[in-house]
Protein backbone atom coordinates (compact mmCIF):
# COMPACT_ATOMS: atom_id res chain seq x y z
CA UNK A 1 0.00 0.00 0.00
CA UNK A 2 2.88 2.45 1.31
CA UNK A 3 4.26 1.86 -2.53
CA UNK A 4 1.27 2.18 -4.08
CA UNK A 5 0.63 5.20 -1.90
CA UNK A 6 4.12 6.56 -3.41
CA UNK A 7 3.87 6.10 -7.05
CA UNK A 8 0.30 7.69 -6.55
CA UNK A 9 2.25 11.06 -5.62
CA UNK A 10 4.79 10.69 -8.18
CA UNK A 11 2.38 10.90 -10.69
CA UNK A 12 0.91 13.63 -9.15
CA UNK A 13 4.17 15.37 -8.79
CA UNK A 14 5.23 14.64 -12.19
CA UNK A 15 1.83 15.62 -13.71
CA UNK A 16 1.90 19.16 -11.80
CA UNK A 17 4.94 19.78 -13.29
CA UNK A 18 4.08 18.71 -16.42
CA UNK A 19 1.10 21.22 -16.90
CA UNK A 20 2.41 23.76 -15.46
CA UNK A 21 4.96 24.32 -18.58
CA UNK A 22 4.22 25.74 -21.68
CA UNK A 23 4.04 23.27 -24.47
CA UNK A 24 7.56 24.78 -25.98
CA UNK A 25 9.28 24.18 -22.46
CA UNK A 26 7.49 20.34 -22.45
CA UNK A 27 8.90 19.51 -26.32
CA UNK A 28 12.62 20.72 -24.98
CA UNK A 29 12.01 18.58 -21.98
CA UNK A 30 11.38 15.61 -23.96
CA UNK A 31 13.99 16.75 -26.64
CA UNK A 32 16.87 16.94 -23.76
CA UNK A 33 15.75 13.48 -22.02
CA UNK A 34 15.87 11.95 -25.36
CA UNK A 35 19.40 13.04 -25.78
CA UNK A 36 20.36 12.35 -22.73
CA UNK A 37 18.94 8.74 -23.35
CA UNK A 38 20.75 8.33 -26.45
CA UNK A 39 24.26 9.85 -24.77
CA UNK A 40 24.05 7.19 -21.67
CA UNK A 41 23.32 4.44 -24.27
CA UNK A 42 26.45 5.78 -26.88
CA UNK A 43 28.78 6.51 -23.23
CA UNK A 44 27.62 2.27 -22.86
CA UNK A 45 28.60 1.26 -26.55
CA UNK A 46 31.44 3.48 -27.05
CA UNK A 47 33.06 4.59 -23.62
CA UNK A 48 32.64 8.04 -24.74
CA UNK A 49 30.01 10.93 -24.20
CA UNK A 50 28.94 12.46 -27.40
CA UNK A 51 26.26 15.48 -25.46
CA UNK A 52 27.96 18.67 -24.09
CA UNK A 53 26.44 19.02 -20.17
CA UNK A 54 25.06 23.59 -21.06
CA UNK A 55 26.22 25.32 -18.14
CA UNK A 56 24.46 28.43 -17.21
CA UNK A 57 27.73 30.51 -15.44
CA UNK A 58 26.78 33.42 -12.78
CA UNK A 59 29.94 35.47 -12.66
CA UNK A 60 29.79 37.90 -9.56
CA UNK A 61 32.01 40.07 -10.63
CA UNK A 62 31.36 43.68 -9.87
CA UNK A 63 33.08 47.15 -11.21
CA UNK A 64 35.07 49.06 -8.29
CA UNK A 65 35.11 52.59 -9.36
CA UNK A 66 37.58 53.61 -6.50
CA UNK A 67 39.60 51.34 -7.85
CA UNK A 68 39.87 52.73 -11.36
CA UNK A 69 36.38 51.07 -12.20
CA UNK A 70 38.08 47.05 -12.35
CA UNK A 71 36.19 44.49 -12.32
CA UNK A 72 36.42 42.95 -8.91
CA UNK A 73 38.80 39.77 -10.27
CA UNK A 74 41.52 42.61 -11.30
CA UNK A 75 41.60 43.93 -7.64
CA UNK A 76 44.42 41.61 -7.52
CA UNK A 77 47.29 40.28 -10.26
CA UNK A 78 47.18 36.80 -8.68
CA UNK A 79 43.41 36.39 -8.93
CA UNK A 80 42.39 35.03 -12.14
CA UNK A 81 40.09 35.53 -14.73
CA UNK A 82 37.12 33.64 -14.73
CA UNK A 83 36.71 33.62 -18.63
CA UNK A 84 40.33 31.86 -18.50
CA UNK A 85 39.59 30.05 -15.69
CA UNK A 86 36.49 28.65 -17.13
CA UNK A 87 38.16 27.78 -20.59
CA UNK A 88 41.25 25.87 -18.62
CA UNK A 89 38.55 23.60 -17.11
CA UNK A 90 36.65 22.38 -19.73
CA UNK A 91 40.01 21.73 -21.57
CA UNK A 92 41.14 19.72 -18.53
CA UNK A 93 38.29 17.83 -18.11
CA UNK A 94 37.74 16.60 -21.63
CA UNK A 95 41.31 15.40 -21.67
CA UNK A 96 41.12 13.57 -18.69
CA UNK A 97 38.04 12.41 -18.66
CA UNK A 98 39.31 10.28 -22.33
CA UNK A 99 35.72 12.37 -23.65
CA UNK A 100 33.18 11.71 -21.31
CA UNK A 101 33.12 14.91 -19.46
CA UNK A 102 31.94 17.59 -21.94
CA UNK A 103 30.75 21.16 -21.32
CA UNK A 104 29.13 23.93 -23.23
CA UNK A 105 28.63 27.59 -21.67
CA UNK A 106 25.00 28.55 -22.85
CA UNK A 107 25.45 31.53 -20.80
CA UNK A 108 27.07 33.53 -19.05
CA UNK A 109 25.72 36.64 -16.75
CA UNK A 110 28.13 38.63 -15.38
CA UNK A 111 26.85 39.96 -12.03
CA UNK A 112 28.06 43.60 -10.65
CA UNK A 113 27.30 43.42 -7.33
CA UNK A 114 28.67 41.54 -4.43
CA UNK A 115 27.22 37.98 -3.66
CA UNK A 116 23.98 37.71 -1.15
CA UNK A 117 23.94 35.76 2.05
CA UNK A 118 20.87 33.83 3.12
CA UNK A 119 19.64 36.37 5.30
CA UNK A 120 19.73 39.36 2.49
CA UNK A 121 23.36 40.48 3.90
CA UNK A 122 26.22 41.07 1.95
CA UNK A 123 29.25 43.59 1.65
CA UNK A 124 29.20 46.90 -0.14
CA UNK A 125 31.65 47.12 -2.96
CA UNK A 126 32.80 50.23 -0.73
CA UNK A 127 33.22 48.55 2.24
CA UNK A 128 34.57 45.12 0.66
CA UNK A 129 37.07 47.46 -1.20
CA UNK A 130 38.60 49.44 2.09
CA UNK A 131 38.80 46.08 4.18
CA UNK A 132 40.89 44.52 1.51
CA UNK A 133 43.02 47.68 1.29
CA UNK A 134 43.31 47.13 5.54
CA UNK A 135 44.15 43.37 4.79
CA UNK A 136 46.99 43.42 2.10
CA UNK A 137 49.08 45.32 4.61
CA UNK A 138 49.58 41.43 5.65
CA UNK A 139 50.87 38.74 3.14
CA UNK A 140 47.92 36.67 4.24
CA UNK A 141 45.44 39.15 3.57
CA UNK A 142 42.71 36.52 3.73
CA UNK A 143 43.71 35.60 7.51
CA UNK A 144 43.34 39.44 8.43
CA UNK A 145 40.45 39.72 11.22
CA UNK A 146 38.05 42.35 10.04
CA UNK A 147 36.70 40.37 7.09
CA UNK A 148 32.48 39.70 7.40
CA UNK A 149 31.34 36.31 6.85
CA UNK A 150 27.65 37.29 6.78
CA UNK A 151 25.93 33.62 6.03
CA UNK A 152 25.85 30.79 3.65
CA UNK A 153 25.29 32.25 0.19
CA UNK A 154 21.91 32.25 -0.75
CA UNK A 155 21.41 29.85 -3.60
CA UNK A 156 17.94 29.82 -3.68
CA UNK A 157 17.54 33.52 -4.27
CA UNK A 158 19.78 32.89 -7.30
CA UNK A 159 18.98 30.20 -8.39
CA UNK A 160 14.97 32.04 -8.51
CA UNK A 161 16.37 35.24 -9.35
CA UNK A 162 17.69 33.91 -12.79
CA UNK A 163 14.75 30.95 -13.56
CA UNK A 164 17.40 28.27 -13.03
CA UNK A 165 14.67 26.20 -11.71
CA UNK A 166 12.80 26.50 -14.55
CA UNK A 167 15.51 26.42 -17.00
CA UNK A 168 16.43 23.17 -15.35
CA UNK A 169 13.24 21.37 -15.51
CA UNK A 170 12.95 22.47 -19.47
CA UNK A 171 16.10 21.16 -20.36
CA UNK A 172 18.16 24.26 -21.12
CA UNK A 173 20.92 23.74 -18.91
CA UNK A 174 22.44 21.38 -17.18
CA UNK A 175 24.61 22.69 -14.57
CA UNK A 176 25.32 26.01 -13.06
CA UNK A 177 29.25 27.35 -12.42
CA UNK A 178 29.09 30.60 -9.76
CA UNK A 179 32.32 32.38 -9.58
CA UNK A 180 33.12 34.56 -6.73
CA UNK A 181 35.87 35.84 -4.78
CA UNK A 182 37.82 34.95 -1.95
CA UNK A 183 36.23 36.27 1.67
CA UNK A 184 33.37 38.59 0.03
CA UNK A 185 30.91 37.67 2.81
CA UNK A 186 29.70 34.11 2.35
CA UNK A 187 29.93 31.13 2.61
CA UNK A 188 29.57 29.01 -0.31
CA UNK A 189 30.16 25.08 -1.07
CA UNK A 190 32.28 23.67 -3.82
CA UNK A 191 28.97 21.67 -4.63
CA UNK A 192 25.93 20.76 -3.92
CA UNK A 193 23.22 19.08 -5.31
CA UNK A 194 19.45 20.70 -6.07
CA UNK A 195 16.38 19.13 -7.32
CA UNK A 196 14.13 16.09 -7.46
CA UNK A 197 16.31 13.26 -5.53
CA UNK A 198 19.35 15.25 -4.66
CA UNK A 199 21.61 14.09 -2.29
CA UNK A 200 24.74 15.05 -0.31
CA UNK A 201 27.43 16.40 -2.92
CA UNK A 202 30.33 17.43 -1.09
CA UNK A 203 27.71 19.89 0.41
CA UNK A 204 24.16 19.63 1.81
CA UNK A 205 21.43 18.68 -0.64
CA UNK A 206 18.54 21.24 -1.49
CA UNK A 207 15.84 18.91 -2.51
CA UNK A 208 13.06 20.35 -5.00
CA UNK A 209 10.14 18.31 -6.88
CA UNK A 210 9.86 21.29 -9.67
CA UNK A 211 13.44 20.37 -11.69
CA UNK A 212 15.59 17.02 -11.68
CA UNK A 213 18.61 16.44 -9.62
CA UNK A 214 21.50 19.34 -11.05
CA UNK A 215 25.14 20.30 -9.55
CA UNK A 216 25.85 24.02 -8.96
CA UNK A 217 29.32 25.06 -8.01
CA UNK A 218 30.84 27.59 -6.33
CA UNK A 219 34.59 28.53 -7.86
CA UNK A 220 36.64 31.04 -6.47
CA UNK A 221 38.79 33.09 -8.82
CA UNK A 222 41.65 33.53 -6.30
CA UNK A 223 42.39 29.80 -7.04
CA UNK A 224 43.43 28.28 -10.42
CA UNK A 225 41.87 25.48 -12.28
CA UNK A 226 43.81 22.61 -9.71
CA UNK A 227 41.07 23.61 -7.33
CA UNK A 228 38.07 23.76 -9.64
CA UNK A 229 39.26 20.18 -10.75
CA UNK A 230 39.68 19.27 -6.98
CA UNK A 231 35.79 20.59 -6.88
CA UNK A 232 34.99 18.13 -9.77
CA UNK A 233 37.18 15.12 -8.16
CA UNK A 234 34.88 15.60 -4.54
CA UNK A 235 31.56 15.79 -6.95
CA UNK A 236 32.88 12.78 -8.17
CA UNK A 237 33.55 10.84 -4.89
CA UNK A 238 30.36 11.72 -3.33
CA UNK A 239 27.90 10.31 -6.56
CA UNK A 240 30.09 7.46 -6.84
CA UNK A 241 29.83 6.41 -2.78
CA UNK A 242 26.09 7.18 -3.08
CA UNK A 243 25.75 4.73 -6.22
CA UNK A 244 27.90 1.87 -4.70
CA UNK A 245 29.04 2.91 -1.16
CA UNK A 246 32.11 3.73 0.39
CA UNK A 247 33.79 1.75 3.21
CA UNK A 248 37.29 1.35 3.19
CA UNK A 249 37.87 0.05 6.55
CA UNK A 250 36.53 -3.31 5.93
CA UNK A 251 38.75 -6.04 3.87
CA UNK A 252 39.82 -5.50 0.98
CA UNK A 253 37.97 -8.27 -0.24
CA UNK A 254 34.77 -7.56 0.64
CA UNK A 255 35.05 -4.23 -1.05
CA UNK A 256 33.40 -3.10 -4.28
CA UNK A 257 35.42 -1.22 -7.24
CA UNK A 258 34.85 2.19 -6.13
CA UNK A 259 36.26 1.08 -2.58
CA UNK A 260 39.03 -0.87 -4.49
CA UNK A 261 39.54 2.39 -6.68
CA UNK A 262 40.44 4.81 -3.46
CA UNK A 263 42.67 2.33 -2.11
CA UNK A 264 45.94 4.17 -0.84
CA UNK A 265 48.95 2.55 0.78
CA UNK A 266 48.74 4.29 4.05
CA UNK A 267 45.06 2.72 4.84
CA UNK A 268 45.76 -0.74 2.66
CA UNK A 269 49.28 -1.58 2.52
CA UNK A 270 49.64 -3.53 -0.70
CA UNK A 271 46.32 -2.97 -1.97
CA UNK A 272 47.02 1.16 -2.93
CA UNK A 273 45.17 1.85 -6.96
CA UNK A 274 44.35 5.13 -7.42
CA UNK A 275 43.74 6.49 -3.97
CA UNK A 276 41.11 9.73 -3.72
CA UNK A 277 41.26 13.45 -4.18
CA UNK A 278 43.39 14.44 -1.63
CA UNK A 279 45.46 11.12 -0.86
CA UNK A 280 47.12 9.42 -3.67
CA UNK A 281 48.54 5.89 -3.71
CA UNK A 282 51.89 7.08 -1.26
CA UNK A 283 50.22 10.09 0.06
CA UNK A 284 51.28 10.23 4.23
CA UNK A 285 48.81 13.19 5.00
CA UNK A 286 46.33 15.55 3.16
CA UNK A 287 47.79 17.06 -0.28
CA UNK A 288 50.69 15.14 -0.15
CA UNK A 289 50.79 14.62 -4.07
CA UNK A 290 54.71 15.60 -4.02
CA UNK A 291 55.56 12.23 -2.11
CA UNK A 292 58.61 10.61 -3.36
CA UNK A 293 58.45 7.29 -1.69
CA UNK A 294 57.35 4.46 -3.89
CA UNK A 295 54.69 2.20 -3.30
CA UNK A 296 53.21 -0.63 -5.17
CA UNK A 297 50.25 0.38 -7.17
CA UNK A 298 47.80 -1.09 -9.57
CA UNK A 299 46.42 2.09 -11.10
CA UNK A 300 48.07 1.02 -14.71
CA UNK A 301 45.91 -2.44 -14.75
CA UNK A 302 42.11 0.02 -13.79
CA UNK A 303 43.12 2.45 -16.52
CA UNK A 304 43.96 -0.49 -19.45
CA UNK A 305 42.20 -3.23 -18.06
CA UNK A 306 39.18 -2.77 -16.00
CA UNK A 307 36.84 -4.57 -15.34
CA UNK A 308 38.92 -7.78 -16.37
CA UNK A 309 41.69 -6.63 -13.56
CA UNK A 310 44.74 -8.68 -13.96
CA UNK A 311 46.47 -7.89 -10.75
CA UNK A 312 49.20 -6.39 -11.93
CA UNK A 313 51.05 -3.87 -9.43
CA UNK A 314 53.95 -1.36 -10.26
CA UNK A 315 56.43 0.42 -7.78
CA UNK A 316 55.09 3.89 -8.43
CA UNK A 317 55.72 7.42 -6.66
CA UNK A 318 54.68 11.13 -7.35
CA UNK A 319 56.39 11.07 -11.20
CA UNK A 320 53.60 9.04 -11.93
CA UNK A 321 50.67 12.30 -11.00
CA UNK A 322 52.85 15.70 -11.66
CA UNK A 323 55.46 15.65 -8.81
CA UNK A 324 52.88 17.47 -6.55
CA UNK A 325 51.30 19.94 -9.17
CA UNK A 326 47.34 19.97 -8.08
CA UNK A 327 45.64 19.98 -11.49
CA UNK A 328 48.44 17.29 -12.63
CA UNK A 329 47.27 14.63 -9.82
CA UNK A 330 43.51 15.68 -10.40
CA UNK A 331 44.27 14.56 -14.11
CA UNK A 332 45.64 12.25 -13.83
CA UNK A 333 43.23 10.69 -11.17
CA UNK A 334 40.50 11.41 -13.62
CA UNK A 335 42.39 9.76 -16.44
CA UNK A 336 42.44 6.41 -14.52
CA UNK A 337 38.25 6.47 -13.84
CA UNK A 338 37.37 3.23 -15.37
CA UNK A 339 35.65 4.57 -18.80
CA UNK A 340 34.96 1.39 -20.57
CA UNK A 341 32.46 0.44 -22.80
CA UNK A 342 29.50 -1.99 -21.22
CA UNK A 343 28.15 -3.11 -17.85
CA UNK A 344 30.02 -5.38 -15.45
CA UNK A 345 29.06 -8.76 -15.90
CA UNK A 346 29.40 -9.25 -11.78
CA UNK A 347 28.23 -6.14 -10.49
CA UNK A 348 26.00 -4.88 -13.14
CA UNK A 349 27.41 -1.52 -12.53
CA UNK A 350 28.23 0.77 -15.94
CA UNK A 351 32.16 -0.24 -16.92
CA UNK A 352 31.87 4.07 -17.84
CA UNK A 353 31.61 5.43 -14.42
CA UNK A 354 31.18 9.00 -15.65
CA UNK A 355 27.77 8.13 -16.68
CA UNK A 356 27.51 8.88 -13.31
CA UNK A 357 29.28 11.54 -13.12
CA UNK A 358 27.25 13.82 -15.52
CA UNK A 359 23.87 11.98 -14.94
CA UNK A 360 23.87 11.39 -10.80
CA UNK A 361 19.81 11.16 -10.48
CA UNK A 362 18.93 8.92 -13.87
Amino acid sequence: MKRMLATLFGIVVIAVILFSQTPSALAQNAQRALEVEQNIASMVSEGKSKLAQKVLVLNFDPVFPMAKMKHMHDLMSSWNDPQALSKQYIKAMKESSHGNALYEITEWIDIDEMPQADNGKKYTIYDYYSTLKKAQKQWDYWGYSGWQTYGTFDYDYYMTRFNVYQRVESGEIDEVWVFIGPVSGTMAYETIMIGRDAYWCNGPEMVRNDCPAFVCYVFNYERDVGCMLEDAGHRFESIMANELGWDTSKPVSQMNDWERFTLYDTVAPGYAVCGNVHFAPNSDSDYDWGNRSKVYSSWKDWLNNYPDLKGEKKLVNAASWGNGNMAAHHKWWFSCIPHMKGVNRTTDAYNNWWIYFNYPVR
